[in-house]
């Protein structure tokens, strides 16, 4: 038997098979590599995915909740200036009657009592519109035959008062919001800033009607998105200046200003 060169060939093939034993390690490891970049590109895609699914939800609830946050705004306001409108008119009254037999101290608190009413509705005036915008807005925005449908009727509303708002200051865009001249309104005479939005049938009232049929079919919508997204896909609302009336609402719908 020739021992050396038994040897020799057993050599080589253990050489073979550790040279094939490395490719395959090397291959293993080249393979598993491969896979856990394509697992974690998935994964990635997944969560990149689910990211923006969650903050198109997002956006549309909030959408409503602005909605109906200024649908309910519009009403309180409304109801704010015709309270004081009427307050307005008893002062007025009173001043005309009274003061000949009024003190001067008595006759300066009513002035200042006066003044300050007629701030007050100055300020709702200015509330009403800025929170008409913001409603109409979010119609726009958030689509759908509902919302354009209320979208038409404030528009037709404004349209129809355009004379008399455009006499204290508002012109009327041709996308159906509101743009107040500070220069005129400013200098707007209180009794016609009254006539405009505080006379039955006037403008703020026929607003007012419309918003209060916007805040509850935003409600309705926001609880029915609720359900259909589920509380995991909402961030809780962490302001704690938060309008109280939505404390009745699941906190996973509060969102982040």
């Amino acid at each position: 038997m020739n021992i050396g060169g038994s040897r020799g060939v057993l050599t080589r093939m253990l050489i073979g098979r550790t040279v094939s034993n490395r490719r395959s390690t090397a291959l293993g490891a080249r393979f598993a590599k491969k896979s856990g970049t394509s697992s974690r590109k998935n994964n990635s895609s997944s969560s990149s995915a689910g990211n923006v699914k969650s903050s198109s939800q997002n956006r549309q609830i909030s959408r409503y909740m602005d909605m109906e946050d200024a649908a309910s705004k519009i009403q309180k306001d409304t109801k704010n200036l015709i309270e004081k409108a009427d307050s307005l008119k008893a002062l007025n009254a009173q001043s005309k009657t009274d003061d000949t037999n009024l003190k001067e101290e008595d006759k300066k608190k009513l002035t200042t009592s006066i003044n300050d009413t007629k701030s007050e509705i100055i300020k709702s005036v200015k509330d009403i519109i800025t929170n008409y915008n913001q409603m109409y807005d979010k119609l726009d925005e958030a689509g759908g035959t509902t919302n354009l449908t209320y979208c038409r009727k404030l528009k037709n509303i404004a349209n129809n008062n355009k004379s008399a708002l455009e006499s204290v200051g508002v012109s009327v865009k041709s996308d159906g919001t509101l743009l107040v001249d500070t220069t005129v309104f400013d200098k707007a005479d209180i009794e016609k800033l009254q006539n405009v939005f505080c006379t039955k049938g006037g403008f703020s009232i026929q607003i007012s009607e419309v918003a209060a049929s916007v805040e509850k079919v935003a409600s309705t919508t926001i609880r029915t998105l609720d359900k259909a997204y589920g509380t995991s896909s909402i961030p809780a609302r962490m302001n704690p200046a938060f309008d109280l009336r939505y404390s009745n609402v699941p906190s996973a719908l509060w969102m982040s200003g």
